[in-house]
């Protein structure tokens, strides 16, 4: 399938829940456009805890290269994309690449 027919025939859906005080599960789902019928979904589930005490390790002083909740959420809608992308064997489209723009592709 090539990039532009991925992109006009299917619908992608993003969304973050709070599950408890702890977990966040993200989720994303993939809809065709033609009959609005759900293709694929993807979940990710976050312990937030364990993320927390990640970032705080990440994120010191010694560390070059701060990471925040955002770069967290947009690498897991890169990687829940190139999910979709692969299961529909797209064409020369390559989410995972921070040069890669999906602007667009959630609503």
């Amino acid at each position: 399938m090539t990039f532009s027919t991925f992109k006009n025939d299917y619908t992608f859906r993003f969304v973050v829940k709070n599950v408890s005080w702890h977990e966040l599960l993200i989720s994303s789902v993939a809809i065709r456009n033609s009959d609005n019928k759900t293709m694929a979904s993807v979940e990710t589930k976050l312990n937030i805890h364990e993320v927390k005490d990640w970032l705080d390790l990440v994120n010191n002083e010694n560390n070059y290269s701060n990471f925040t909740w955002d770069d967290l959420l947009e690498s897991t809608k890169r990687s829940h994309l190139d999910y979709f992308a692969q299961r529909a064997r797209v064409q020369d489209f390559f989410p995972l690449n921070s040069d890669t723009d999906i602007t667009g592709f959630f609503n």
